[in-house]
């Protein structure tokens, strides 16, 4: 699972990488396209404004153009796809780096390994006739073939293991076992419909029971099969345009570019950076704890209930006195009372 995730990053990186550069490469052409169609200029005149042209950088939109790299190692053969921007002395952020590391077509491979036997056996038949004809002694000659026959020996064990590859690759027993279970449902499903059909004509197409078996059967069972099957037989189906004669071309391959591609590199192919933006660093400020609301919150509730509870208290105090006072004006209250009850 983590390699399949890897390996679609990876792709996705490299689809990124390949559709700036044609979308670069595309503005270009638009902005030559546009010097070529002026009348009235002559080719100098035309030269000297391809010359001034300055492209827009894919990332920032700036007229400093982008610089695409495709680096290949000298000693170890692997290669790099480098996009920067084109502006030196303060560029954006685009930063793309990915190495693909040294990756060869099967077919190609084949192909070099055959010419190189082919060689080798050349060599070996000049060295019998500059033998028979005098030209080397005859320890010379020996020592010459069994240089060149270990070579060729080495060299057609090669071929023979990548021939083998190429050979399971193409005719994967797997994979035929599962197109002839498909071409056996096929068939099967071929002659259900023939049947149904058969039986339609019989009953002059008025057979409604008929006629949705014979739709359930073309549609749950033949196109899937056949779908599957156009799956496993053609592993890139693709309609490619042909810029020459402005014509497009379906394209049916039994197995694609990748499956026919092996890594020969010593490192392993990886996205190295993929980066874009404007290039200016967000500086991460420190996180600082700032007090919570609700303490202060708590705090004035504290101080409130202080005010309060002094006032409740000062209340209570006057509570008091008042009180007091009531009972000292029921006093008199009861005393005259008292007085008007004792001159009765």
């Amino acid at each position: 699972m983590v390699e399949e995730e890897e390996t679609t990053y990876f792709n996705s990186c490299l689809n990124t990488y390949y559709s700036l550069q044609n979308q670069y490469n595309s503005a270009f052409d638009k902005e030559k396209q546009v010097i070529i169609k002026k009348d009235g200029l002559s080719w100098k005149e035309k030269r000297k404004l391809f010359k001034n042209i300055k492209p827009k950088c894919v990332n920032c939109k700036r007229p400093v153009g982008t610089i695409f790299l495709n680096r290949r190692d000298k000693e170890t053969d692997e290669r790099d796809l480098v996009a920067t921007c084109g502006d030196k002395t303060s560029p954006c952020g685009l930063k793309i780096e990915i190495h693909l590391g040294y990756t060869d077509n099967i077919y190609e491979t084949l192909k070099t390994y055959s010419k190189e036997i082919q060689e080798f056996k050349k060599t070996i038949i000049q060295d019998k006739n500059n033998l028979l004809f005098g030209y080397i002694t005859p320890s010379s000659a020996v020592q010459i073939f069994d240089n060149v026959k270990e070579d060729l020996v080495k060299t057609a064990d090669t071929y023979e293991y990548t021939q083998k590859l190429c050979f399971d690759i193409k005719n994967n027993p797997t994979k035929h076992k599962q197109l002839q279970e498909l071409e056996k449902e096929y068939k099967t499903s071929r002659l259900h419909m023939k049947e149904i059909m058969t039986n339609l004509k019989l009953s002059n197409y008025d057979d409604e029971q008929k006629m949705r078996e014979y739709i359930d059967v073309y549609i749950h069972r033949l196109l899937p099969t056949v779908q599957n099957m156009m799956l496993l037989k053609y592993q890139y189906r693709a309609v490619e345009y042909d810029e020459t004669d402005k014509t497009y071309h379906l394209v049916q391959n039994s197995n694609s570019i990748q499956q026919m591609e092996w890594y020969l590199g010593d490192t392993p192919a990886r996205v190295v950076s993929m980066q874009t933006g404007t290039g200016e660093e967000k500086i991460k400020q420190p996180r600082v704890k700032k007090p919570k609301p609700v303490v202060l919150q708590k705090k004035r509730t504290l101080e409130q209930k202080e005010q309060e509870e002094e006032e409740e208290n000062m209340d209570e105090g006057r509570g008091e006195g008042e009180g007091n006072f009531e009972n000292e004006e029921m006093r008199e209250i009861s005393d005259e009372e008292l007085l008007s009850s004792m001159e009765e």
